[in-house]
């Protein structure tokens, strides 16, 4: 592998992911790097980080190289969204495969609805199904991980608590994506045939989990062991 030539390597992978992340893709600016006000020393260079990743920044192209979890930049890199190994992911063609056995490029059974977007959908709410049309979603990246807790919807979709999930909330009547961790018992969540499951068990799980983050390209929403799901 090769680095930019700039020298500067960054620490945002190490700290970025443990103290501040989240269901959004990582901006340049929350990408740290030697030449940040640390005096290139690792262990300020790490606290600095972790006390100003929210903020804003200037990153060069050749610290952003550096970065792993700057990628995003290049690949819409999300990391926090996954799934438990052993999900089963429905296909376009109706067939059913693990997330841990999907390949780049493979299609995937997906919905659109009308105005909503990459940009917006984590506000995008609508009152009824009427307006959703099934489409294709290409398979962009694949990111294995571990994690130490995870959520577990009716005894069925394991995940973590940011992945997202579309569901009916009983408190605004509407529909909208939601976190797994801010489910309620009583919401209903979205099925492969456009129906409505009632959430009978919610449980947060600890112990240690093989997850996947599967990014898609264009078209961002799939089903997970038969729940609509946002990347």
């Amino acid at each position: 592998m090769s680095i930019a030539g700039s020298g500067e390597i960054s620490v945002g992978m190490l700290n970025f992911e443990i103290m501040s992340g989240d269901a959004s893709d990582t901006a340049t600016g929350e990408t740290a790097t030697s030449n940040d006000s640390s005096n290139n020393d690792f262990a300020a260079l790490s606290n600095n980080f972790s006390a100003n990743a929210g903020t804003v920044g200037d990153v060069s192209r050749a610290n952003l190289v550096a970065g792993p979890y700057g990628l995003n930049e290049f690949y819409n890199y999300r990391y926090s969204s996954c799934l438990l190994v052993g999900t089963e992911i429905l296909m376009a063609d109706g067939s059913i495969k693990f997330v841990e056995d999907l390949l780049i490029d493979d299609e995937l059974f997906s919905v659109v609805f009308s105005d909503m977007t990459k940009a917006n959908y984590k506000k995008y709410s609508i009152e009824n199904l009427n307006e959703s049309e099934k489409a294709t979603g290409l398979v962009k990246t694949l990111v294995f991980d571990f994690k130490d807790r995870y959520w577990v919807i009716n005894n069925n979709l394991k995940c973590t608590g940011q992945h997202a999930i579309f569901a009916w909330k009983n408190k605004i009547k509407k529909f909208e994506w939601w976190l797994a961790k801010d489910l309620e018992i009583g919401d209903k969540v979205v099925t492969s045939d456009l129906k409505l499951e009632e959430i009978i068990t919610l449980e947060q799980m600890h112990g240690d989990a093989e997850v996947v983050t599967v990014n898609l390209t264009d078209i961002y929403t799939y089903f997970a062991n038969g729940y609509l799901c946002h990347q």
